[in-house]
């Protein structure tokens, strides 16, 4: 084996010397091989890691969730549709597409330097771990929307056709005919946005829970 090896590697040599055309060229991509294995391992390194909500986002999905039906819950920034809705989903067996779009109506300038997103926007962190926990607790999947503009009721139908939703949901929480007023209004921009096959269906929180009175003792 000695010999054998020792006879390849001046096979080897020789052929170095003799062939230096044939050297150069392996030369050439062994030294592209290495400096593009580099930069990819610099360009990893430097990639932000995701963060501990996308983690939760990615974990908390089963590998059926984008083939159910789909469910898109327009909220306002509160949680307090968050039963009514994830309840619907079970009973659909549907994933539910939790959407919040940040209205922002600053300057363009002003605008892109704060920029707000899924990760800075402390609001929208807290609304998603809220459902995510109910969604955990229910065994609904929970997909995260969100965006910033000027028109909730555009950005919400984009973000409805770009999830495939089988339906929308917007919360009323029944505060007087004033409230009942932007309301509908809100929902006939939406249904106008929206495709025929998509319909708009407005739930309510849960009634609350009241505790019987103890009762009298004589």
């Amino acid at each position: 084996m000695l010999a054998l090896g020792l006879l390849l590697a001046a096979i080897e040599i020789t052929l170095a010397f003799t062939k230096l055309h044939a050297l150069l060229f392996v030369t050439i991509v062994l030294a592209i091989g290495l400096i593009l294995r580099q930069i990819t391992r610099y360009a990893a390194a430097r990639r932000p890691k995701p963060s501990l909500l996308r983690q939760a986002i990615v974990e908390q999905l089963p590998p059926d969730a984008f083939d159910r039906p789909k469910l898109l819950l327009a909220t306002a920034g509160s949680a307090h549709m968050a039963l009514s809705a994830l309840a619907l989903a079970k009973a659909e067996n549907a994933a539910l597409v939790v959407c919040f779009v940040r209205d922002v109506a600053l300057s363009y300038k002003v605008e892109a330097e704060t920029q707000l997103t899924l990760d800075t926007d402390l609001a929208a962190l807290a609304l998603f771990r809220e459902f995510l926990a109910h969604g955990h607790d229910l065994g609904v999947p929970i997909i995260p929307a969100y965006d910033t503009g000027h028109n909730a009721p555009e950005l919400i139908a984009e973000l409805a056709a770009m999830n495939g939703v089988q339906k929308v949901l917007i919360g009323s929480s029944r505060r007087g005919v004033l409230h009942h007023l932007i309301k509908g209004r809100f929902q006939e921009q939406l249904e106008n946005l929206l495709p025929p096959e998509i319909p708009v269906q407005v739930i309510y929180p849960p009634e609350p829970v009241v505790a019987p009175a103890p009762a009298m003792s004589h």
